[in-house]
Order: structure tokens, then C-alpha cells, then sequence
């Protein structure tokens, strides 16, 4: 049984997990204002703010897996927020997105990329807190 602690933490990543789903089928999110017409750069610009946001949720994974006393590895980062990311391209999907499956893959690499990422960082993190208390 989870402690009040753990239990809030899982409850914290979940949320945490619902954000970046959010993020990620919110229409009116996906204007860039300034970049009307330079599609190059709105969809760079898109797929740098996914990486971003999918190591974020991957640290906040981290933090949780660390309180309920487990060890969150890269894949298992990078597994945990790529499954986050299909869920967002079946969400996008089913509310009549053109993307096709091609792109769909891309995404969901990119967003367990950042899981990889937000992984690495969160132990170098650790890491480095752990040698400055010695």
C-alpha cells in the first residue's frame, strides 16, 4: 500500500502526464505568433517544444520513481513518455488531425527521445548532488 507521500506523487506525475497531453492536442496552442506562414521554422520550433516538454515529464517520472524508492532507467524514460506521446498522436488522430502516420512515428520517437533525455538529466542531477554532500 502507498503511503499519503507516494501516493501524491504518482498522483503528481499522472497530472503531470495529463498536462503534456493537453499540450500536445491543444489546438490553440499550436499557432506561433510572428511565424504565420514559415512552416519550417513553426514545426522546428513545435518538435524542439515537444523534446522539451517530454524530458520535463520525464523528470517529474524520475522524481516520483526515486520516492517509491525505484530506479527509473533511460529506457524505461524514454518507454513511459513515448507511450505518453502515442496517446497524444491517437488523441490528435481521433479528433481528425492530418498528420499522417509517418509524422506520428517521428513524434512519438522525439517524444521518447526527451524521455531519454529528461532521464540523463535527472541522474547527472542526483549525481552531482550526491558528490556535494560528501
Amino acid at each position: 500500500m502507498l503511503k499519503k507521500r507516494e501516493l501524491a506523487s504518482v498522483a503528481g506525475a499522472l497530472a503531470a502526464a495529463a498536462i503534456a497531453v493537453y499540450l500536445g492536442t491543444a489546438h490553440r496552442l499550436y499557432d506561433i505568433p510572428g511565424l504565420e506562414g514559415h512552416i519550417v521554422r513553426t514545426v522546428v520550433l513545435r518538435k524542439i517544444a515537444s523534446v522539451v516538454v517530454f524530458a520535463a515529464l520525464a523528470v517529474v517520472l524520475d522524481v516520483v520513481a526515486a520516492r517509491l524508492k525505484r530506479e527509473l532507467r533511460v529506457i524505461d524514460g524514454a518507454l513511459l513518455v513515448g507511450a505518453v506521446s502515442a496517446l497524444i498522436e491517437i488523441v490528435q488522430d481521433l479528433r481528425g488531425s492530418t498528420e499522417g502516420l509517418l509524422w506520428n512515428l517521428g513524434d512519438v520517437i522525439l517524444g521518447a527521445a526527451g524521455g531519454a533525455i529528461g532521464v540523463m538529466l535527472a541522474a547527472r542531477s542526483r549525481a552531482r548532488r550526491l558528490r556535494g554532500r560528501r
